[in-house]
């Protein structure tokens, strides 16, 4: 698996997923014209390293954990749906063994963001550490 980094832009988030760090980050806004367009190779990129995580299952390797930042000032509802799908997929990954802590960090008094990861984690299934950001 090979690191994807795809730089921020006024209407898209910086993405990070590094699979040598086990360490994936979302930051900024993401408001893109198509969200599916846009998040299409991030969620090809989680698919296939959920099927390279089942073949290390698979033979026996050990398992290890995966964090998953998210740092989002700003996300559209077309964007939350394409969150949840790939949030999805992690918790497929969660669900073969391997650790997964998600922190979903939000800027001091951002009620609003802060309950976008309240009901995102609460809608998945999965807990989130909800971080205050001064």
């Amino acid at each position: 698996m090979k690191l994807l980094n795809l730089k921020a832009t006024e209407y898209t988030p910086e993405i990070i997923l590094d699979p040598d760090e086990r360490k994936f980050e979302f930051k900024g806004v993401s408001r893109p014209e198509n969200a599916i367009s846009y998040y299409t190779e991030v969620y090809n990129w989680f698919a296939d390293y959920e099927s390279y995580l089942k073949k290390i299952v698979y033979a026996g390797g050990d398992k290890f954990n995966l964090t998953c930042d998210f740092y989002f000032t700003y996300f559209n509802s077309a964007s939350s749906k394409m969150i949840y799908t790939i949030l999805e997929i992690l918790k497929g990954i969660k669900k073969l063994g391997f650790g997964l802590t998600i922190n979903w960090y939000y800027d001091e008094g951002d009620d609003q963001m802060r309950e976008d990861g309240e009901e995102l984690s609460e809608a998945i299934e999965l807990m989130f550490n909800l971080v205050e950001m001064e």
